[in-house]
């Protein structure tokens, strides 16, 4: 099984009215980012006191399963954080699921296009203040919300420091590397998209149409189609315009060629996908040329893809080598070749069954 969007993984939302993705990279405080469990979303913050607290977010998951994203504590304010993600199958706004979850006694406000709740306990000397911030994007509803108590000229966390965290906020749909290791551009149309879920497709076209050439979005397209799972002939024109267009790029900078190794990528699953696994090979091999030329780890799943593709073809030999070579960059690919259907007619080979390390098979004595 070739390594598609349950293997990928960062999603980044710009909020209407607030700076923009770039502004905010410039921002001396690294980003805070947290994938949503079993997608390819992640969600990204800026807050440098924001320490994890795993043991919280670990209850949190067994409670809320996939649906918890972040938790911890903000240190300078002494309030507690959560990122919740919920499914939007209904389609709803920020301000109708605020609304639904509204009760008597909170105050409604907005942060720009982000709908929030106030609700706040005072027995002096001590407050006690329940924040929540509603987002849409990507198909799922965010619920950022913080608890903090202060006691009394102590610094509390009020709604400035609120509309500062929800500045901050991005999504992002990344299969491979790190937020940082991409361009700018691209995470920032990654965004503009994840915000126009689910009515995205159209509007984003006719960007692409008013913008032939703008790699960066018609990168961010083929991404976002990958991470709703649309057919893969829908991904194969935007991918295959990223690469046309970088290729009389000048720009050999390292995330224009880790944009260049995974657009070859989804355009060589795309293509599987497709029934077209002959094609798919030289798509897999130049990427994965260009990550050993630039040591980068994402080598390992274009090995393992075209190992699947020469299984696929019944190509013992190759199948082994490329599957080795996966497994050399990252053994965690051996667990992962030992379940793949994909290697079901390699099941009796002695050098295959050597490679993902099981047991060889027992040969009956002769009587």
């Amino acid at each position: 099984m070739k390594l598609s969007a349950s293997f990928r993984s960062c999603l980044l939302v710009s909020l209407a009215l607030l700076p923009s993705l770039a502004s905010a990279q410039t921002k001396a405080t690294p980003p805070l980012v947290f994938r949503v469990p079993n997608t390819t979303l992640h969600v990204a913050f800026r807050a440098a006191d924001f320490r994890v607290d795993a043991e919280m977010l670990a209850a949190l998951g067994e409670s809320l399963g996939d649906s918890a994203v972040a938790c911890g504590a903000l240190s300078a304010t002494g309030s507690n954080l959560s990122l919740i993600a919920t499914r939007n199958d209904r389609g709803l706004t920020a301000a109708e699921y605020r609304d639904s979850l509204a009760v008597e006694g909170t105050e409604r406000f907005d942060l720009g296009t982000v709908a929030c709740l106030e609700s706040r306990i005072v027995a002096e000397p001590i407050v006690s203040v329940e924040y929540h911030a509603f987002i849409g994007a990507a198909r799922y509803l965010f619920d950022l919300h913080v608890s903090a108590v202060t006691e009394g000229d102590a610094p509390g966390f009020g709604q400035a420091q609120l509309a500062e965290l929800v500045d901050s906020l991005r999504f992002a749909f990344l299969r491979r590397a790190t937020w940082t290791e991409y361009p700018t551009d691209v995470l920032a149309w990654m965004d503009t998209i994840a915000r126009r879920m689910p009515d995205w497709l159209e509007r984003t076209r006719a960007d692409l149409e008013a913008e032939p050439k703008n790699w960066a979005l018609s990168f961010a397209m083929a991404e976002a189609l990958r991470f709703q799972r649309a057919p893969a002939v829908h991904t194969l024109e935007p991918y295959q315009r990223t690469l046309d267009v970088l290729a009389r790029e000048q720009d050999a900078s390292a995330p224009v060629k880790l944009v260049t190794i995974v657009a070859e990528e989804g355009l060589g699953l795309g293509l599987s996908e497709d029934a077209r696994t002959k094609e798919s090979i030289a798509h897999f091999r130049r990427g994965y040329d260009l990550a050993k030329e630039i040591r980068h780890e994402v080598r390992a799943s274009l090995a393992y893809n075209l190992a699947c593709s020469y299984a696929e073809l019944v190509d013992e030999p190759n199948t082994l080598t490329w599957l080795g070579e996966a497994i050399a960059v990252s053994p965690r690919y051996r667990e992962i070749a030992r379940q793949d259907p994909d290697f079901a007619a390699l099941s009796k080979s002695e050098a295959f069954r050597k490679l993902i390390g099981e047991p060889k098979t027992e040969v009956p004595a002769q009587r």
